[in-house]
Order: structure tokens, then C-alpha cells, then sequence
């Protein structure tokens, strides 16, 4: 059977028709609106005398402190009205840029006389800004505020090398990172040498042994599949030697440090150690377990299972102190515990990311320095601890989350060297920190380093010359030394972002 063909005034027509078929129900005088928001566009049906803010309610529609609306709330509706509503969200971006280096000197001088003697490094800063989002879209980018995270360095040529720059001399061996690759100099730094070429250090451990001979490190694990094995940890036995390197059998390592006195034992703590801490002997020709014993530090008193997240050996090698949760406890080799400092009167954030946060010990043993809240938020004050008496001296305040205390080595010198935050009240914020040294009993504070107006330090853990006569810390991602007694600073000549500083004999 053959249907009828509908010519085009009768196609409209049945459309015309569907299409009322189709609509809401209309009482006489009632309102069809059409409401435009969160992508979408319905027809509502509504009685007469409705305003906009009572279509929002009917629809279920809420508006954002920041929104737009137009018509506004207040407007009575007409028969056929549009409502649009534009989503408006305000937020705070924050993004890095790099800053060129300039070249400075002859760099293109005939017959290739001129030479690089200082690789360029970029600078890096970091950009705030209020953004403003219309319907998920960008409309406006305000900016409120700037800081420069590193200054960039110059590219520098020189055309007669002639008479060489002296080298930068000190005492001991140093060791760092640098894009995932150690580096060691000894005696000035003249004497520098990588250590490892492929780039896969995680920088979770780095540990000097006390002679400078042999060195601890972690590494990515090569099956990046396997989550449950994040790093490895890797024994140098001979720094002369760095290719003869042994892997051991820790995996997922936190923490990792040698015992002070021999190159034979260390201790770690790795992810899933909960509140211990393993000690081993080891041959140092095949990294073979010659001892092992677990020491256990008691769990927070709350119940939570955190982990002992770092450790510091004293100087004798006798004792330990930890940090773990909202506890810092001190302990013998043995694994017996000689003292838990716990609870909201000493260390609340004692498992944050900041350098330094387990307490260190002062050369003689006799004391462990450790940074202590003001209140409920990071810490902020700086005290030291007797290690095996109940009294504390308070050093100093107002230091920020990070103050990553250091003891000069010499036993009579009493020097302690700590980190302060520009902006102690705000931990995140970007004002970086100065490098401050005073006495033993808190008297004497003064500023290292850097001068006034430079940008601060990041947090990290500087280190002491084994002669208590430098200071090695990194600046703008570069090695320097600083003179303790002169206050004179100096930049090591190495081209490469620098962490993980290690200073031992």
C-alpha cells in the first residue's frame, strides 16, 4: 500500500502539529521560559507572576557566590523569556618559567682563542596569578605576585687562560647529585670526578662513609611496572673504583645511613619497616650480610603505624635518634630505648618532607638539637635536648618548618648552624631561608648567608668541613662553601644542579 505523498504545506502543517503535540501543557496565562546553564537548554513551563529567582528554585538551580545571571533575580517573567546563567569560578595558578642566561665575554673571537670557562645556567621563576574562568573557559589572568627561584647564571668566555683560576681548596672529600649522578672532589676543586653516568639516582639515600672512601645510594628500580619496588640500594665500595659498585638487599629504602667510625655498618628503614630500624655488618668486597638486627622503636602513642622516617647516628656510633609521627626517641645499638620525646609539647610534624627533621646529635654526644612547634603547625622554634636528662635550652624562634640544624665537628666548639625561614608563618611560601650559625648556649646568632636582598635557600641539610671550618650548602641549584670565620662565600666551579651535599674525611 502506497502512503500519500504530503506536499510541503502539508509537511509543515503536520510538523506545526507535532510540535505542539510535544509541548508542555499551557493553562491560560501561564509562562514557557527557556533556561540556559551548565551547557544545557530547557524549556520550563510556569505560572504567571514568576520571577527569575523562583524559576532557580523550581529548576533546582543554584548560584555560585561569583555567577552571573541575566536576567537578574528580581525580574518578573515574560511568556518566550531566555534565563542564561554563566558559570564564573576564580582561582589561583602558579607556573615556572626559565630565565635566560646571557653570554658575557669574546665568544666569537677569530682563530677560536676564546674558551668557556662557565657553563650558563637558566634561572627559573615562578608566577602567580588570579584566573578567571567563564563557563570552564579562560576570560582573565591577573598577576599577584613573583619570585625568582634561581637566579640565572652567566655563560662566561674568557680569551687568555694563561694564568688559571686557583682551585677552590678545602678539606676532606665532598659528594653530591646532580641530575641523578654523583659526583665526588677531594682536597680542592680541581680534584672532580662523576661517579655514576646513567642518571638514575632517586636521591632517597647518599651516605658518606666516615673515612670518605665508601659511598651508600638508592636508585630507581629498572621495572618501572613493579610500584612495590621504587629504588634499590647500591654499595660503592672504593670511590677510587666507582664502576665496582654492588647492589644490595634493601629495596624501597627511606632513609640510609652509615654508622659513624667504620665504612662495615649501616642502618635503613624502608616503606613497609613500620617502626623499625635494620642495622647490618657487611663485606664490603661483595655487599654479603655478615650481621643483621632489627631495632624497634615503640609505636606513637595514638596507635597510628607512620614509620620511623629518618635517623641520626652519634658521633661514637652508640646511640640513635629518630623521628617518627608526632615522636622524636633516642636509642642505643642494642635497640634499647633511652628516651621518647612524644606529644604536642615537642614534635608534632616531625614526619614532614623538611631536611633535618630527625634530630642530630653535638660532637661530644651529650646533646641532640631538634626543632620544636609553636603550636599546632610546623615547627618554629629551634632548642636543644640533653640526651640523657630531662632539661632543654631553647636556641632559637621563629625558625620555620625546616630549620635542619648542624654541629661544627671539633668536640670544643660548640657551633651550631641552622636554617631560618624568611616567611616562618607560612610554609609554603617561596621567601626561601637564611643560613644562620650561633653558639652553643643560643647566644651570638648571625647571618651566613646570603646577603640581604638575594634570594634565600631552599630547604636541605647543610654540611660541615670535617675541620669545622666550612660550610658547604646549595644555592640557586649550585654548590658553595662558605668561610665560617670570614663569612667569605664562594660558588664551586661546577656546572650542574646540585643536592644531596655529603662531607666526610
Amino acid at each position: 500500500m502506497r502512503m500519500p505523498r504530503l506536499t510541503p504545506p502539508a509537511l509543515w502543517f503536520c510538523l506545526a502539529l507535532l510540535a505542539f503535540a510535544c509541548s508542555p501543557a499551557r493553562q491560560g496565562g501561564d509562562l514557557l521560559v527557556t533556561l540556559l546553564a551548565d551547557g544545557s537548554e530547557r524549556a520550563i513551563l510556569l505560572p504567571a507572576s514568576t520571577s527569575v529567582s523562583s524559576l532557580l528554585s523550581q529548576a533546582d538551580v543554584a548560584l555560585g557566590p561569583l555567577d552571573r545571571i541575566e536576567p537578574p533575580l528580581d525580574t518578573m517573567l515574560l511568556d518566550g523569556m531566555r534565563v542564561t546563567i554563566v558559570r564564573v569560578l576564580e582561582e589561583e595558578r602558579c607556573e615556572r618559567r626559565a630565565i635566560p642566561f646571557q653570554k658575557v665575554g669574546p665568544v666569537a673571537l677569530a682563530g677560536g682563542a676564546a674558551q668557556r670557562v662557565q657553563a650558563g645556567l637558566p634561572g627559573k621563576e615562578e608566577r602567580c596569578y588570579q584566573v578567571r574562568f567563564e563557563d570552564g573557559i579562560e576570560r582573565e589572568r591577573v598577576e599577584t605576585g613573583r619570585v625568582i627561584i634561581r637566579e640565572a647564571r652567566d655563560e662566561i668566555w674568557r680569551e687568555d687562560l694563561q694564568n688559571e683560576v686557583e682551585p677552590l681548596a678545602f678539606a676532606g672529600t665532598l659528594v653530591w647529585l646532580s641530575d641523578g649522578n654523583a659526583w665526588l672532589a677531594r682536597g680542592d676543586s680541581g680534584r672532580l670526578r662523576q661517579l655514576t653516568r646513567d642518571g638514575n639516582l632517586d636521591g632517597r639515600v647518599l651516605s658518606l662513609s666516615s673515612d670518605g672512601r665508601r659511598l651508600l645510594f638508592t636508585q630507581k628500580h629498572v621495572d618501572a611496572r613493579d610500584a612495590a619496588l621504587s629504588n634499590t640500594l647500591w654499595l660503592m665500595p672504593d670511590l677510587d673504583a666507582p664502576a665496582d659498585v654492588l647492589r644490595l638487599l634493601p629495596e624501597n629504602v627511606l632513609h640510609a645511613e652509615w654508622v659513624p667510625g667504620n665504612g662495615l655498618e649501616f642502618a635503613w628503614t624502608d616503606s613497609v619497616a613500620d617502626n623499625r630500624i635494620s642495622l647490618v655488618r657487611i663485606d664490603p668486597d661483595t655487599g654479603e650480610f655478615l650481621s643483621f638486627r632489627e631495632l624497634s622503636a615503640p609505636q606513637p602513642g595514638d596507635g597510628a603505624r607512620t614509620g620511623v622516617t629518618r635517623f641520626n647516628w652519634s658521633g661514637d656510633g652508640n646511640y640513635l635518634a629518630w623521628a617518627q609521627g608526632d615522636s622524636i626517641g633516642i636509642m642505643d645499638r642494642s635497640g634499647d630505648v633511652v628516651k621518647v620525646l612524644t606529644g604536642a609539647t615537642i614534635l608534632q610534624s616531625a614526619s614532614t618532607s623538611c631536611a633535618g627533621q630527625a634530630p642530630v646529635w653535638s660532637p661530644d654526644g651529650r646533646f641532640v638539637a631538634v626543632g620544636l612547634p609553636a603550636g599546632t603547625d610546623a615547627p618554629s622554634s629551634l632548642a636543644v635536648f640533653d640526651a640523657q636528662g630531662e632539661w632543654h635550652i631553647p636556641m632559637a624562634t621563629e625558625v620555620g618548618p625546616c630549620p635542619a640544624p648542624a654541629w661544627a665537628p671539633p668536640r670544643d666548639s660548640g657551633l651550631l648552624a641552622h636554617l631560618r625561614a624568611r616567611d616562618p608563618d607560612r610554609p609554603t611560601s617561596r621567601a626561601g631561608h637564611d643560613l644562620m650559625i650561633l653558639d652553643r648556649d643560643g647566644s651570638n646568632e648571625r647571618r651566613l648567608f646570603p646577603e640581604a636582598g638575594q634570594p634565600g635557600l631552599e630547604p636541605q641539610q647543610v654540611v660541615w668541613s670535617i675541620d669545622g671550618r666550612m660550610l658547604a650548602f646549595a644555592w640557586q641549584e649550585q654548590l658553595w662553601l662558605v668561610d665560617v670565620a670570614s663569612g667569605e662565600a664562594s660558588p664551586f666551579p661546577f656546572a650542574g644542579s646540585v643536592t644531596n651535599i655529603e662531607w666526610a674525611g
